[in-house]
């Protein structure tokens, strides 16, 4: 590999995103949020891997999440563009732990990525019983999901794939408190 496109694959992978301030609106509370909702929640298992960008103005990060769900368990692992990892998720029943690597931009909360990706892909149930909690509120469309805070958007997503079927597809969303946009594709191993 010539050094031109290493260093081009090392700007890319280690953009510097500003920090996460809330700029929309009210945040969910994490912990809160976990407390009221589990992994077994999601009614099956999954394995899958997702390409994944992350957008904030004029910034950008790429990377590639592995994602497995059992009743017991999730483990998100990604990993930037030279197969490094970024972040790793361990959430149980005991709670959300997560690890981050120090190149991983501050607008990348595990925590909050996790929260974004439960309250979009968990079934409609859950996830109600879990905003109630936080004092928000879910607004279910065919393929489309909108998270409220007073009467205010908090996160608007668009699926690719319809509500409990497998991840393969597209899905977008615009965190509207925290000012990115995240886009990823999904392929669930079978």
């Amino acid at each position: 590999m010539n050094r031109r496109l290493v260093l081009a694959i090392i700007a890319l992978s280690s953009t510097g995103c500003t920090p996460p301030e809330d700029i929309g609106g009210p945040a969910l509370d994490t912990t809160a949020f976990f407390a009221a909702i589990r992994p077994a929640d999601l009614g099956r298992n999954v394995e899958a891997i997702q390409l994944v960008s992350v957008k904030r103005g004029e910034e950008a990060l790429f990377f590639e999440i592995r994602i497995s769900v059992t009743r017991e368990r999730l483990i998100l692992v990604a990993l930037d563009s030279l197969g490094q990892r970024i972040m790793t998720i361990r959430w149980t029943d005991a709670g959300v732990v997560a690890e981050k690597a120090p190149t991983l931009p501050p607008v990348v909360s595990p925590e909050r990525l996790l929260l974004d990706l439960v309250a979009i892909l968990w079934p409609q149930q859950a996830v109600e019983r879990a905003l109630e909690r936080i004092g928000a509120t879910l607004a279910v469309q065919p393929r489309a999901r909108t998270i409220k805070v007073r009467e205010r958007d908090v996160l608007r997503a668009q699926l690719g794939w319809e509500q409990g079927a497998a991840w393969v597809g597209n899905l977008s969303y615009l965190n509207v408190s925290r000012g990115y946009t995240v886009d990823v594709r999904s392929r669930e191993a079978k």
